[in-house]
């Protein structure tokens, strides 16, 4: 059983790293910003593929390891042993990288995120607020370039203000999200179990799936 998990966890390891390193090295080369919706498009896509190979891995085990026969149980814990590994390699390059190789992505992830919502909110206000359209801003939050500032919209449209407020709220929460991704520790406890919980579901359909008494 050992053998089969290092060597099935080594492998969904190696593809996890593999994509992942791709990925931010090709993003941040040819977009500037990076284009970070493709960026996490392809980490979700690297975690089925990576956690996927705990199925291999667990019909090794049936195979050739446990004489043709699995329980769930068995095939469980073989599939966890298995995904632990690009968890843990996904929780660590992502502490790594927005540590030392790109500090500042966090804050440019966050801006390019806020500076998208307020485009798509104000949208059809164009006609309304010509003038203040990028001077909306949520207060003591720079967004898009635009210094911080506290607009007075007690003149506007009841749905225009409650639209501009929605956004301020949001862009308060977005501003606590990025101060608790600014621990490493909290950051890598997010990746890894965001991989672990895609391999747990990948575990228990592949456990029922080869399940053979």
């Amino acid at each position: 059983m050992k053998s089969t998990v290092l060597k099935y966890g080594i492998i969904s390891g190696a593809i996890m790293l593999g994509v992942f390193t791709i990925t931010m090295a090709a993003s941040k080369m040819m977009a500037d910003p990076p284009d970070f919706t493709t960026q996490e498009v392809l980490g979700y896509a690297s975690m089925i593929i990576a956690t996927s190979v705990a199925y291999f891995g667990i019909k090794h085990y049936r195979d050739h390891d446990n004489e043709g026969s699995l329980s769930f149980g068995q095939g469980l814990k073989i599939g966890l042993l298995i995904v632990l590994f690009p968890a843990v390699l996904f929780g660590v390059g992502d502490v790594v990288y927005i540590t030392f190789i790109d500090p500042d992505w966090m804050d440019n992830y966050y801006a390019q995120y806020l500076a998208d919502m307020k485009a798509d909110m104000l949208a059809d206000m164009k006609e309304t607020l010509p003038a203040v359209y990028d001077s909306i801003v949520p207060r003591g939050t720079t967004v898009g370039g635009t210094g911080s500032q506290t607009w007075d919209y007690s003149d506007l449209p009841l749905d225009v203000k409650e639209a501009i407020a929605k956004f301020e709220t949001k862009a308060e929460e977005m501003q606590a999200q990025k101060e608790m991704f600014a621990s490493p520790l909290f950051t890598f406890f997010i990746m890894f179990t965001t991989v672990f919980v895609i391999g747990l579901i990948v575990s228990i359909i592949s456990s029922l799936v080869l399940k053979k008494g």
